[in-house]
């Protein structure tokens, strides 16, 4: 899993000085450390998408360590189901 958002050049050096969280993904921001490669970019890097995906495909190890990482976000964020559950909880607060 390689996370790449594109954005217009005018957004990105807008928002760039005043985004304060080191993550942009949610599977990043939740488990608070890099898990998948991401960035955010303002043209095209193809260079930067084909080698993060590239070393995923190719290295065991980096693999693994994503794979292993993308299940703790899921241990972290709980079994499937979580949207009814809040909205359950929210309807036995009314």
């Amino acid at each position: 899993m390689v996370i790449f958002y594109r954005i217009s050049p005018f957004s990105y050096f807008v928002s760039k000085p005043l985004i304060e969280t080191p993550y942009i993904s949610l599977v990043n921001a939740i488990a608070e450390k890099e898990i998948v490669p991401e960035k955010t970019m303002y043209r095209d890097d193809h260079k930067w998408l084909a080698s993060r995906a590239t070393e995923l495909l190719l290295n065991e190890e980096k693999r693994e360590t994503c794979i292993t990482g993308l299940k703790e976000v899921t241990f972290l964020i709980g079994a499937p189901g979580a949207s009814a559950k809040a909205a359950d909880e929210a309807l036995s607060m009314i």
